[in-house]
């Protein structure tokens, strides 16, 4: 296996000496783009104003170059589509809203002056204060209102510090949530597609970053294909005797960091506890499967300080530390955290290198297998006199698998996600589970998860203090 300037403003003048007549009759201008230092440059989609005052949009010049004047240009930036230009926006007597390739621009009834700095305002209902559009960038995201514009440019309705904005299903202000929308964003590229005329209009769009998946929930155990679980790590182990590798457990890629994976899993085997984890692969053991697995060194295990073995297999989770941060690309990126009590949906994704069937030798090749969340009860009732679980499913845990037999996880897909797809894009993640344990591999009997939701306060409490 392969190892593991300052910004500028920038005016249009006009040459009238030179001119020529298109094959319609209309006149080509050259345009002369002369860079001016400036400490106050926008970027393309932030709000604007012109030289009469109208409020705009900085958009690239191609889109818009019907909508403004010579004597009325004002620049904001130039980047890999050119020039881009303040665009003007219509005032309105009721509130306007205005939709881009990747953000939501809303002008209030009064615009410019409806409200002024530091007084307070409303987004979407949730109170907020008028502040400065640079202050409040993190903050706002995609969901833009603008209160003013000032000499220093847009001032927008900033959400107050205890109001809660975003979340995967609802607004949350936990900082995993925050994450997810940050590492949702990795899993698509922007691709820009030009017409081939002279007003050719530049058009951007969202392209996933995985291979396109036949089906989100594929039935039955198959081979997973390279970029398709980014997050997905393996647990390696090195024996002391020749310093040869080993993989018996999963994981799930969580942070720069941080790998979650089930405490069960930080063992001692072959006189080694795992040493590191290898994320971007879909098969250990060869080099010629397209992948692009990178090896990362472990170094602190911070396993749930109420898991004891002995007592049964409750509080299956545990946190991973690695020697530096992980390199994001197509191939190795987290994955999002659920925070819901209930599971997100009836069917669910669980992958693993592990055994294909209960006698059979580890696989050391990555498989998905789609497979059913069942009530506890279920789970209850099949474990009934089990030590592992002597006390019961409990609110930390989740019953999945297949009653009709030959679809489980098995020995070694320990730690692993049970995951589900973002709706709209298949490329993104959302694990809710931790392999824990099972019974015979391929029964009818389900398998039990450790729900993530429940930790998620112990979790964010070590990744993202």
């Amino acid at each position: 296996m392969a190892n593991p300037v300052e910004a500028s403003w920038f005016t249009i003048r006009h040459w009238p000496r030179l001119s020529w007549m298109s094959s319609v009759g209309g006149i080509l201008m050259i345009l002369i783009l002369q860079m001016q230092l400036s400490s106050a440059a926008l970027r393309e989609n932030e709000p604007c104003m012109l030289k009469d005052n109208t409020p705009g949009i900085c958009r690239p010049y191609a889109t818009c170059r019907e909508k403004v004047t010579s004597n009325n240009i004002k620049f904001c930036e130039h980047n890999a589509k050119g020039a881009i230009i303040c665009c003007p926006i219509r005032k309105a007597t009721s509130r306007t809203t205005l939709r881009s390739s990747r953000s939501l621009w809303k002008t209030s009834r009064n615009f410019p002056t409806a409200t002024t700095e530091n007084e307070p305002c409303t987004l979407d209902g949730i109170p907020g204060t008028c502040r400065p559009y640079a202050t409040c960038r993190e903050e706002v995201g995609n969901n833009i209102q603008i209160c003013a514009h000032t000499a220093n440019g847009a001032v927008v309705c900033c959400p107050n510090s205890q109001s809660r904005l975003r979340a995967f299903s609802e607004p949350s202000q936990r900082k995993s949530s925050q994450k997810c929308s940050e590492y949702q964003r990795l899993a698509n590229h922007d691709v820009a597609a030009v017409g081939l005329s002279l007003a050719s209009v530049v058009s951007i769009s969202q392209v996933p970053t995985c291979d396109s998946i036949s089906a989100s929930l594929i039935v039955g155990g198959t081979h997973a294909k390279p970029k398709e679980f980014p997050h997905m790590a393996a647990l390696g182990w090195r024996r002391p005797s020749d310093n040869t590798t080993f993989f018996r457990c999963g994981g799930t890629l969580i942070s720069e960091r941080y790998i979650m994976t089930a405490a069960h899993c930080l063992v001692h085997i072959e006189g080694a506890f795992p040493s590191f984890v290898r994320l971007g692969d879909v098969h250990l053991l060869r080099d010629d499967d397209e992948a692009r697995p990178r090896d990362y060194e472990i170094k602190d295990y911070i396993m749930h300080r109420n898991f004891r073995r002995k007592n049964g297999m409750y509080n299956d989770i545990a946190l991973l530390k690695l020697t530096k941060d992980v390199a994001f690309n197509d191939y190795i990126r987290p994955a999002c955290l659920y925070g819901e009590e209930t599971a997100p949906s009836e069917t669910a994704i669980a992958t693993g290198y592990g055994k294909l069937a209960y006698e059979a030798d580890f696989s050391n090749e990555l498989m998905k297998v789609s497979l059913q969340i069942y009530d506890k009860e279920r789970c209850n009732k099949n474990y009934a006199g089990i030590k592992e679980l002597r006390e019961g499913m409990k609110d930390g845990q989740l019953c999945a698998g297949d009653t009709r037999g030959g679809y489980d996880t098995c020995k070694g897909d320990s730690g692993g996600p049970l995951q589900i797809t973002e709706q709209g894009n298949h490329c993104s993640f959302i694990v809710f589970g931790i392999t824990s344990m099972g019974q015979y591999c391929g029964g009818t009997t389900p398998a039990i998860y450790t729900r993530v939701a429940a930790y998620l306060d112990w979790i964010e409490g070590i990744v993202w203090p």
